[in-house]
């Protein structure tokens, strides 16, 4: 995701904090094959990834929260109430926009 800001925004990507974490474990885990090979068709970068539990005082200060499921999205919630506010399930269509090219290409 943090390519595909970079690309479509350029620099003003930098004010943009993105990170990633799982509501279960194990944390310090190395990024399943799948998707390694997604992000190495995409050229992304996979290098140095170990997996994290999600911060539940991170998700209460965020801007924006991304879930791959609704099952995700209601976990959180359930632990962090006031993230309804910043919640957005992950659809296809939201990974499409910020990989497709920035409009002047």
């Amino acid at each position: 995701m943090e390519l595909g800001l970079r690309r479509r925004f350029g620099a003003a990507a930098d004010a943009i904090y993105v990170t990633s974490a799982g509501t279960r474990g194990p944390a310090g885990s190395p990024m399943q094959p799948m998707a390694v090979a997604e992000l190495e068709r995409r050229g992304a970068r996979h290098d140095n990834f170990v997996s994290q539990l999600l911060d539940l005082k991170a998700v209460e200060r965020a801007h924006l929260v991304l879930t791959a499921t609704r099952q995700h999205r209601d976990e959180i919630i359930s632990q962090v109430p006031s993230a309804i506010r910043t919640h957005l399930h992950l659809a296809v269509s939201f990974v499409d926009v910020v990989a497709a090219p920035p409009p002047d290409a």
